[in-house]
């Protein structure tokens, strides 16, 4: 009974919870009172911000989408890959399960934008938040930080990705949100960014969310918090002078500095 009186959003709240009570070094007492609450047919779910983001505080939290906003992922079907244009960075995945290689095409200004953001955690803690499955964004996103600034993925916890570069205590950490933080889209294809859901695990608000992004379709019900960049594609991956990444960066720093 308790399951199903959870059904529309408890099964969602019950995962996030589990997210930080196996994150948090000691589950105490306290942490664990909301599953009692569960048991006699309440739930009241824990604040989560002291157990992911402690200091995120008044801080903006800056997230990207992954595929035609920072980079374009061309499959393997039998056919020539795109020649890309100069100036933009090309890897190579490793064959998944079903044999096929993955290119992806890494958009230029990346580095730029992911430096800029880096230089400011007293403003913003940033990441990425994408509807693809966990492993094949955490193998993308792995790729993208270690060619655009050079950092290594050394840990993941289901929310957030520690990195390191090669000097010692060097870690830091980016959000990395996937498809089990959106919401499906009622028959339609694919899935929606839920910006409530990711911020309650950041320890944030969706009033100082903003979602770097290509797709209106994804960022439908949270528009109002999407910047919106061009879609990178074929075309664009083939012709120079893309600068969209280098213009999110004046549009940042307007929303920063007004926090």
């Amino acid at each position: 009974d308790e399951v199903l009186a959870c059904q529309d959003h408890g099964l969602d709240e019950i995962r996030d919870m589990l997210c930080g009570l196996i994150n948090t070094p000691q589950t105490t007492r306290s942490a664990m009172e909301p599953w009692r609450n569960v048991h006699a047919g309440t739930f009241q779910p824990p604040p989560l911000a002291s157990q992911h983001a402690p200091s995120q505080g008044d801080r903006m939290l800056i997230l990207f989408d992954l595929n035609e906003t920072l980079l374009f992922r061309y499959w393997d079907k039998g056919q020539e890959f795109v020649q890309a244009a100069r100036g933009v960075h090309v890897s190579d995945l490793p064959s998944g399960p079903s044999g096929k290689r993955v290119r992806i095409y890494h958009r230029p200004g990346a580095t730029e934008v992911f430096q800029f953001l880096r230089a400011r955690p007293e403003h913003c803690s940033w990441g990425f938040y994408t509807d693809m499955l966990r492993v094949n964004a955490k193998r993308i996103v792995s790729k993208l930080l270690s060619i655009s600034i050079g950092l290594r993925v050394v840990k993941d916890d289901g929310v957030q990705l520690t990195l390191v570069s090669g000097s010692p205590d060097s870690d830091e950490t980016v959000w990395m949100f996937d498809n089990a933080h959106c919401d499906e889209s009622g028959g339609e294809k694919g899935t929606t960014f839920n910006l409530e859901r990711v911020a309650r695990l950041a320890g944030s608000e969706v009033s100082r969310t903003v979602i770097i992004a290509a797709s209106d379709r994804k960022c439908q019900h949270f528009s109002e918090h999407m910047l919106r960049v061009p879609r990178y594609l074929e075309g664009q991956v083939q012709a120079e002078g893309d600068i969209a990444l280098r213009e999110v960066i004046a549009q940042l720093q307007e929303r920063l500095t007004a926090v």
